[in-house]
């Protein structure tokens, strides 16, 4: 079925490890909870939103893993010790000798953060298209609310919470190495503190590890669904789980899909629909 160029790797699906999150923010976990319901929600809208849904799961993928790539609490440690060495620090010279490690360790961090609100800009855009493909067309009026939370949940992790302060971060990052001004290299040192001591207070790298997994399962997990209702020629199907349980629209698609699957595990009775070349002209191309 419609090849994919990168897909839900192995181990990164449900249950697929755990992740240092941070102390539990009073909105902890909130794009887990507005993830969850998808793997529940109709096989219909799943498999006709399925594109929208693997490009949301790669984007929040790729923000966990900007999220957890770094040991947060020590490099929140490292800035707030830095932030409180510059605050005592009068002289723009004594600024402009700091170690280049600690300079290129600052430049990461900018780096980290910008990337991280990058990638969860590009998932609330893909939110909002969600909730705009089930406005237009016959959908549940439920699948069209979960849509709808989950928008508006990215929406307030960008704009709330780490987008206020990446603007000053992004902003600030170009006095580093080469001015090094006081206030500015102070300022971005301040704004760091901020935005990471904000990303464990939240929890969001358990957050973003959960709602990633949430959204590989919404997408990809079809064992003992009926789908009877729609077309399998108009659908990207490679990858999908499913299981002698599915029901598929006629006998020749249930022959056709079986013969493009793999049992994983052996024995196991759940099937893994390889990508298929020869589909034909119906393929939808993903972005991963």
């Amino acid at each position: 079925m419609a090849a994919t160029a990168d897909s839900t790797a192995p181990g990164e699906g449900p249950g697929g490890g755990q992740d240092e999150g941070g102390s539990q923010g009073s909105q902890g976990l909130r794009l887990a909870r507005a993830t969850s319901p998808w793997k529940s929600t109709s096989s219909h809208t799943r498999l006709w939103q399925r594109r929208v849904l693997l490009e949301l799961f790669a984007y929040v993928r790729a923000a966990h893993r900007h999220a957890a790539g770094c040991n947060l609490r020590q490099e929140l440690d490292f800035v707030r010790s830095l932030a409180g060495d510059l605050a005592l620090v009068h002289d723009a010279a004594v600024v402009r000798t700091l170690d280049t490690a600690v300079v290129q360790r600052l430049e990461s961090l900018r780096g980290t953060v910008r990337d991280l609100v990058q990638d969860l800009g590009q998932a609330r855009e893909l939110a909002h298209e969600l909730v705009r493909n089930l406005r237009s067309a016959p959908s549940p009026s439920n699948d069209r609310n979960l849509a709808q939370v989950l928008a508006r949940t990215l929406d307030e992790i960008v704009e709330d919470t780490l987008a206020r302060d990446v603007v000053l971060v992004r902003g600030r990052a170009s006095v580093l190495p080469a001015d090094r001004d006081l206030i500015l290299v102070r300022n971005l040192v301040f704004d760091l503190v901020r935005v990471l001591d904000l990303v464990l207070d939240l929890a969001l790298v358990s957050d973003l590890a959960e709602a990633r997994d949430n959204l590989s399962d919404a997408a990809n997990n079809f064992m003992g669904a009926d789908v009877t209702d729609v077309d399998p020629a108009a659908m990207n199907l490679a990858w999908i789980r499913w299981n002698r349980e599915t029901r598929w629209p006629t006998r020749e698609w249930a022959d056709r899909i079986r013969r493009a699957s793999v049992e994983s595990p052996p024995g196991s009775g759940i099937f893994t629909v390889l990508p298929e070349q020869e589909y034909g002209p119906a393929e939808v191309a993903l972005v991963h």
